[in-house]
């Protein structure tokens, strides 16, 4: 029996093909051609290319505010800085979203959006003290009001602020604003310092819970925003008091109030717990027409 070892057959397949010229030159261009190849893969693999430039980043609006004031939903936010306005190109209005939820299904998602575009010039808008305000009516049916504001420069708009919320219908009372002259003053003269007090209102009577366990009622009152302006002109969005007052009562200096000094009016307004506020109180005016020239 013939083996494979002792096959005629083996040097045969041992010994590689002899190829006619022609075909060996045809594999080697073949194998170059693949080499190549293979080369300009690897190259392309670490080549670096450059970076493309970051886009400008949009800052969002801030200090977003939202309250309710007879009858009206108010909404405040800070004006971009000029450096601000000037890298991005300028400033091209605003833009607030407006949506409105029913109180009794948050899960319903809300049953009206409105998007307001407003220039920066828009009759709309008041500009007072660095921040911008606007305000629009509030219907008669209590509802959750989801408000975000967006600043939209000639470079592209900013990013959103963050979602202010506002519930029902909020139910302000009106105060009753009285003054009298602070100690050492002049009162014949109009010269000193000058006292407004108010009558606090209670809001509600919370309970609280003492470290012993102990349950008890709370009052809470009303707190207070006094506001201050020329006589016969509008009245300023913005109060004197940075935050709304837990006190009963405002001093105001001898050097606002003085004989020589154009006639001023003062008032406040009630704030509740959420930072809505009730009508104007009768203002007092200073001097007192009996000081007046």
């Amino acid at each position: 029996m013939t083996t494979l070892l002792s096959s005629p057959f083996l040097p045969a397949l041992l010994s590689p093909p002899v190829l006619p010229a022609r075909f060996r030159g045809l594999i080697l261009a073949m194998v170059l051609c693949a080499g190549f190849a293979m080369m300009l893969s690897l190259a392309g693999c670490g080549r670096r290319t450059a970076p493309h430039p970051a886009g400008p980043s949009f800052p969002p609006t801030g200090a977003v505010k939202v309250w309710q004031r007879e009858g009206r939903i108010l909404v405040a936010w800070l004006m971009p800085a000029s450096p601000v306005v000037q890298r991005l190109g300028g400033l091209d209005g605003f833009e607030v979203r407006v949506e409105r939820l029913p109180l009794d299904c948050f899960a319903c998602g809300p049953d009206s959006v409105q998007r307001v575009r407003l220039a920066p010039d828009a009759p709309e808008l008041h500009v007072e003290a660095g921040r911008v305000f606007y305000g629009f009516p509030l219907p008669a049916e209590p509802a959750v009001w989801r408000i975000t504001v967006r600043t939209r420069f000639e470079a592209g708009s900013g990013a959103p602020s963050t979602v202010k919320v506002l519930e029902g219908i909020a139910r302000v009372p009106a105060p009753e604003l009285e003054w009298s002259w602070a100690e050492g003053a002049t009162p014949s003269q109009a010269s000193g310092d000058v006292v407004l007090f108010w009558k606090q209102r209670r809001e509600r009577i919370v309970q609280v819970i003492s470290e012993g366990g102990v349950v008890a009622n709370r009052e809470q009152f009303f707190r207070a925003n006094v506001y201050r302006r020329r006589s016969g002109e509008p009245w300023p969005f913005l109060p004197l008091n940075e935050e709304p007052l837990r006190v009963r009562r405002w001093t105001v200096p001898a050097a606002r109030i003085g004989p020589d000094q154009p006639p001023v009016e003062f008032t406040l307004r009630l704030v509740d717990q959420f930072g809505n506020e009730g009508p104007v109180a009768p203002p007092v005016i200073f001097p007192p027409t009996s000081a007046r020239p």
